[in-house]
């Protein structure tokens, strides 16, 4: 083909719309440059070199513009002007340069579709108006972004790795569609419509992304969620279409410890957990009637959807990732409860689903249980109550996880809804600082091992055990401290009371196998309002005041008490009468300390006493130059004091 120049100074952008289709070389060097270029024709087979003037992409007469590139643009790159509209631009990439760069001035464009095998560059960040085609090769964002308009579309046919810089976050396409390669989606994402085309495992799922879909219609061949120490793959589709999808779902599992699984498919097997020739597995269910475990023996044994197992990995190796083959769960599951009597009940569940469930969210349906979720972390239960109060962050259950919950009766069965399918990052995610009124998250961590408990107080809760409120404390592995408070002779994780009034107290107790250095801390002090909070370690006689430090650190030998610590919970009027003393003075609280203040300010400088019920002296305090006393009564929580001003 011919090569051509465009030089000199016309008065209008040369008009190459007409009679120029094919050509070898192109350069443009006139300062109008090039206004049109004739639709679906324009194919450069040597370099397009830019000088002077922009080179536009516009179609003609109502149709499209196509510009077909085999070599990267020369010259100056910003002169470079697709313009996407109506009448649309499209950029194809032909060829096999190896190193081929896209200009700097492609910042829009309506279709770019690339055919060359080996990796094109992007200069600048690119918004995708229509669609970006990726039939054969790679595209290296080179820290740019692609973002795209509401139609905007995303299809591979080579093999590709969708990250941030391939789909902004904020601008992410309508429609990703697979078309005979693999996709791997590497970042949390969420797209209207997903298709999938070709080959099985077409589309996988990176470890620890998430990926919300609209539709799922298109999905036509098995999908991959993959799982390391990074975490499981979540995936939901919204709403749950009715055809059923294929996938492999992988569960991550770090040896020498026992994890509470569920298989997040219809059709998975005992052998998920079976690995030839590396670890050795064991996996077992529990028996309600007996409250026994059970082996499991066989590799063939179904895994039954909403069932949980327990699954150890040989530490002699190293950890595992168990992968389930069937159709995902997408619909709500009932789960019938085994009940064989009062001091039983307890049936081992599973989250049924390829992401996370909410336990506080509407939907649930708790037939005759006890409505609280015990959940398995690294050696102890986190809970969770019906008012969205317990050790449990946020109410969340990972996915692939196996819980507790408990029967009171017989027909108990619990309904597990799609609707409370989350992702496990966009809830601590949730709510990062959640708000609670009168709630203490009490933890211990010792020797690099830690338990859990919770004390609160509500209108709805009374100082017995009560039903979708209180927890029992479920027991760990056997090296693993203890937290609790109790009601009775029973050990509580979840401890809801009748509101405080004015003071309360409340027995802590902890036990560890082990001695060690301890820390226990207190979260949400603050969600008590006008209440100073008081930790008394019986052991050692310390007061620790938790409005001021919210953190204890104390040795610990097993022949200590269990009952080693004591919780104080003094609820505070804001006022005294005012004025007292025969109008010279005036009490009141602020802050939690009681002030004494003259009236009438002056230099006379005032004691204050502090005696008990007997008389005895505990402390006397001076007026500060503000002609105020400020007495710090923690010290004395639960006596009655004689206070006495003493002038001159």
């Amino acid at each position: 083909y011919s090569s051509l120049i465009l030089t000199g100074n016309p008065p209008i952008a040369f008009d190459l719309s007409r009679n120029i289709r094919e050509i070898n070389n192109l350069t443009v060097d006139i300062s109008k440059g090039v206004g049109w270029i004739t639709a679906n024709s324009l194919e450069v087979f040597g370099v397009l070199t830019l000088l002077k003037g922009n080179f536009n992409i516009i179609g003609n007469n109502g149709n499209p513009a196509s510009l077909t590139l085999y070599h990267s643009v020369a010259g100056n790159g910003n002169l470079f002007k697709p313009t996407p509209g109506d009448m649309g631009s499209s950029l194809v990439i032909m060829g096999d340069e190896v190193g081929f760069q896209l200009p700097t001035g492609l910042t829009t464009i309506d279709w770019l579709m690339i055919f060359n095998p080996n990796t094109v560059t992007m200069n600048a960040d690119l918004y995708v108006e229509g669609y970006l085609y990726l039939v054969a090769g790679q595209l290296n964002t080179n820290g740019y972004t692609v973002s795209y308009g509401p139609d905007g579309q995303l299809w591979s046919a080579s093999f590709l790795e969708v990250t941030e810089g391939l789909i902004d976050p904020d601008h992410q396409p309508f429609r990703v569609w697979v078309r005979g390669n693999q996709l791997l989606f590497n970042m949390n994402g969420e797209i209207d419509d997903l298709m999938v085309d070709g080959v099985s495992q077409g589309f996988t799922l990176a470890a620890g992304r998430e990926l919300t879909v609209g539709s799922t219609e298109n999905i036509n061949q098995k999908l991959h969620l993959d799982a390391s120490s990074a975490g499981n793959a979540s995936f939901i589709d919204q709403p749950a279409d009715r055809k059923d999808i294929e996938a492999e779902v992988e569960n991550y599992l770090s040896s020498g410890k026992w994890h509470l699984v569920s298989s997040p498919v219809t059709g998975a097997r005992a052998s998920a957990f079976y690995f030839p020739g590396a670890s050795p597995t064991w996996l077992k269910y529990f028996n309600e009637a007996t409250g026994n475990w059970v082996y499991i023996n066989s590799l063939e044994e179904d895994l039954i959807p909403g069932k949980g197992y327990a699954v150890w990995v040989d530490s002699d190796k190293s950890d595992e990732t168990a992968t389930y083959d069937g159709l995902l769960n997408r619909s709500d599951l009932l789960v019938n409860l085994e009940y064989s009597g009062p001091i039983n009940g307890w049936n081992l569940v599973g989250n049924p689903f390829s992401s996370a469930l909410d336990w506080d969210v509407a939907g649930w349906n708790h037939q005759n249980t006890t409505g609280i979720a015990y959940v398995w972390n690294n050696g102890n239960y986190l809970t969770r109550n019906q008012i969205g109060q317990g050790t449990l962050p946020n109410g969340i259950i990972p996915s692939g996880q196996g819980f507790f919950v408990q029967a009171t009766a017989s027909n108990a069965n619990l309904t597990m809804p799609v609707n409370a399918r989350v992702h496990q990052s966009s809830t601590f995610y949730k709510d990062a600082n959640p708000t609670f009124e009168d709630a203490l998250d009490i933890s211990v961590e010792i020797n690099g091992k830690s338990d859990k408990t919770w004390i609160g107080f509500d209108e709805a809760a009374s100082d017995e055990m009560d039903k979708d409120l209180d927890a029992l404390r479920l027991d760990g592995s056997a090296d693993m401290p203890a937290l609790m408070t109790k009601i009775g002779d029973k050990r509580i994780s979840i401890n809801m009371l009748e509101p405080i009034n004015q003071s309360v107290t409340i027995p802590l107790y902890f036990t560890n196998p082990v001695p060690g250095l301890a820390i226990i801390g207190f979260g949400y002090v603050n969600s008590f309002v006008n209440t100073t909070l008081i930790l008394v370690d019986r052991l050692t006689g310390d007061r620790i005041d938790l409005n001021e430090t919210s953190t204890y650190q104390f040795d610990y030998a097993p022949s200590d008490p269990e009952h080693r610590f004591d919780l104080v919970f003094n609820r505070q009027t804001t006022a005294l009468p005012d004025p007292v003393c025969d109008h010279d003075y005036r009490i009141f609280i602020e802050k939690g300390l009681v002030k004494i203040a003259k009236i009438h300010e002056n230099d006379a400088v005032f004691c204050v006493s502090v005696s008990d019920a007997t008389g005895r002296l505990l402390d006397i305090v001076q007026s500060n130059h503000s002609c105020c006393a400020e007495i710090n009564t923690t010290a004395w929580a639960n006596q009655m004091l004689l206070l006495t001003i003493m002038e001159e």
